[in-house]
């Protein structure tokens, strides 16, 4: 998983925390946290994501091969074209495996193309459910070579799919009931091809249900009011004055479908789809008082009239 620290006065890096890049990382953080807010008396949090962090990609187009100068050289190519000509040099080859395998730059990516797994690929349906480490056996070659040899041959319509992280339960549980941590940091939005961890709220309701992780009302709580008090705005809790923004959550609903990932056609994007997750566990939705989304589907005035929503703008600094 990737985590994004986060201060009451300022935002910095991105440091990690259950990552497969690093699994010390859970370790060595929460102390560091507790002697930052506890006896230096900072306020200052990491957010993480109560769920497995998985991603898929297309090709190269994949936002953590920005993290070495080979990777980012590839995706400042827009076309499959270029991009299999440049895979095609040595040098660049050189430059790709030598910065691949440097131990010293920090890195979110576990750079273990051996255990990516290959999803689609119209061009050569024989690679669907390999991994680049099994192929690579049967090449004779290193996996990161097989990996530039199908980009290249097969560009966008290579879809893989690999683990970031928060693939150990008992750590993923430690970090959730972590008191320095805020429950979030999706990301899902900015890269609709790659991640699904929209329902990340459902995710930690259903680890409260199923895995006892915490009582569900705290679980309630960490999703909303926490978050809002942190941030300082005026949001969270419901209560006489308040605004009513409610989600209504089916217990019966947090099952297993939660984790399932599908790709829908995004209206008006040229035929573009979009990673997304479903479930029944939301019957409705208010914003501001006003039902927004019941049923199964979103209310016809939700986008086209005023009244559901506003900027919610920090009140005070925590």
């Amino acid at each position: 998983m990737a985590c994004c620290a986060t201060s009451s006065c300022a935002t910095a890096g991105s440091p990690r925390s259950a990552i497969k890049a690093d699994r010390a990382v859970p370790y060595l953080l929460p102390p560091l946290l507790s002697l930052f807010n506890r006896v230096l008396g900072a306020d200052f949090r990491l957010q993480a994501l109560p769920e497995v962090f998985d991603l898929w990609a297309d090709g190269i187009d994949l936002v953590v091969f920005e993290e070495f100068g080979a990777g980012g050289a590839a995706l400042h190519l827009q076309d499959d074209a270029s991009r299999a000509k440049l895979f095609a040099d040595p040098e660049y080859r050189a430059r790709f495996h030598k910065q691949w395998r440097n131990k010293i730059l920090p890195r979110a990516f576990h750079r273990e193309l051996a255990l990516c797994e290959i999803l689609a690929c119209p061009g050569d349906p024989y690679l669907v459910g390999k991994t680049f480490g099994s192929l690579a056996g049967v090449r004779g070659q290193d996996p990161a070579d097989t990996f530039l040899d199908l980009v290249a041959e097969h560009g966008k319509s290579l879809r893989w799919y690999t683990v970031m992280g928060n693939d150990r339960p008992k750590v993923l549980d430690a970090i959730m009931q972590n008191r320095d941590i805020l429950v979030g940091f999706s990301d899902a939005g900015a890269h609709l091809r790659n991640m699904a961890h929209y329902n990340f709220p459902l995710r930690l309701l259903r680890m409260a249900v199923d895995r006892k992780t915490m009582p569900v009302g705290k679980a309630v709580w960490r999703l909303t009011g926490e978050i809002a008090e942190w941030l300082g705005i005026d949001a969270g809790i419901l209560a006489v004055g308040k605004r009513a923004d409610i989600a209504v959550v089916d217990p019966k609903g947090l099952t297993f479908q939660l984790e399932k990932a599908h790709e829908e056609e995004m209206p008006g994007f040229g035929g573009l789809k979009r990673l997304v997750r479903r479930d029944r566990a939301v019957p409705a939705v208010l914003v501001n008082g006003r039902i927004a989304f019941r049923d199964g589907a979103f209310v016809p005035e939700l986008g086209t009239t005023k009244g559901f929503g506003r900027v919610l703008r920090a009140t005070s600094s925590s």
